[in-house]
């Protein structure tokens, strides 16, 4: 799209319309999957999708990235998203391989059931592995809910106890840093387990700072780090990253998982808003893909680039924005 290097684009923070932080927090609220809130969250999704801040399909969408951000992980984000169909109306067979991946294997469908959860899966590893993590009395099952008690009597039963056993590729210590399941963490940590650059990586999606910072001391935060923080919308976590170890918020895991505060901090803080990644994407051919109009137009107005790199994807991307800026 264009032959030359773009312009460099400061947007002032002071010019940021209010209503965009306003869409932010609905965002981040999303993602606390908290059933007391749907009420009121379901009110701002009509409404942000009739004022194209979101695409249409967004319910489906967002649930989605919702489901890859907790599921395994958060027992109630289950209930959240399954309160959420039901209260929308969504229709369950429009879940498939191809699109809503995670949703259709992991969740919905009653074909299997286990405890208070309904599953559904095409895929044996899957099922298995949503099972063995929500099987109750299963060791993923007592670590994720932080059952100390249970955890102990469990292992204790079992000789030459193996603390860096793998439940599917994930040791218990990484399971637990991933849950912020502090008290199994802390017991895992005592009797030897081993700790890695992976484990400081989860603790970032689980939420706990104390675990956090115990690991802050054998591991130095990387940019994987960050992608979890944006995941689940701790953004209290990503300034933390940007301020103490200068890590670069990444757009496309901002639009991924709609983490628009996010993405709202780091044009602020950007000295170029035609920043350029590695595969020649700007922070706006990224925002298309929550389908964000009234932020796009605003871009546009500040003379923000659409993207130097062209595929198929991203021309589509492009042409269904511009279709829906000509309702406007």
């Amino acid at each position: 799209m264009f032959r030359s290097k773009p312009k460099p684009c400061k947007i002032n923070p002071e010019e940021i319309p209010q209503e965009f932080y306003t869409f932010a927090e609905f965002c981040d609220n999303m993602f606390k999957c908290d059933i007391n809130m749907i009420p009121e969250l379901n009110k701002q999704l009509d409404y942000y999708i009739e004022n194209h801040y979101l695409n249409k399909d967004a319910k489906y969408d967002m649930l989605d990235q919702i489901s890859y951000a907790f599921a395994l992980y958060m027992p109630k984000s289950i209930e959240f998203i399954k309160l959420m169909f039901e209260t929308n109306n969504l229709d369950k067979s429009n879940l498939n391989e191809q699109k809503y991946l995670l949703l259709f294997n992991l969740f919905y469908l009653n074909e299997h059931k286990r405890g208070e959860h309904e599953f559904f899966s095409s895929d044996e590893n899957t099922r298995e592995l949503l099972q063995t993590f929500h099987e109750p009395g299963s060791l993923p099952y007592l670590i994720i809910t932080d059952s100390i008690d249970e955890f102990i009597n469990a292992t204790s039963t079992i000789p030459d106890f193996d603390y860096n056993q793998k439940f599917h590729y994930q040791s218990l210590i990484d399971i637990a840093a991933r849950s912020g399941s502090i008290n199994c963490f802390k017991y895992l940590l005592s009797d030897g387990a081993n700790v890695t650059k992976e484990t400081l990586q989860n603790s970032f999606a689980g939420n706990n700072y104390e675990i956090i910072h115990i690991l802050e001391e054998k591991h130095t935060p990387d940019v994987y780090c960050m992608n979890n923080a944006i995941k689940i919308h701790n953004n209290e976590l990503i300034t933390y990253l940007i301020d103490k170890y200068k890590l670069r918020i990444q757009y496309d895991r901002c639009a991924n998982f709609f983490n628009v505060s996010a993405f709202l901090q780091m044009l602020s803080l950007a000295k170029n808003a035609n920043y350029l990644d590695r595969e020649g994407n700007s922070i706006l051919i990224q925002i298309t893909g929550i389908g964000a109009v009234p932020i796009m137009k605003f871009l546009i107005d500040k003379n923000v680039i659409l993207t130097l790199q062209m595929n198929g994807d991203k021309q589509q991307r492009i042409l269904q924005f511009l279709k829906r800026m000509k309702k406007l």
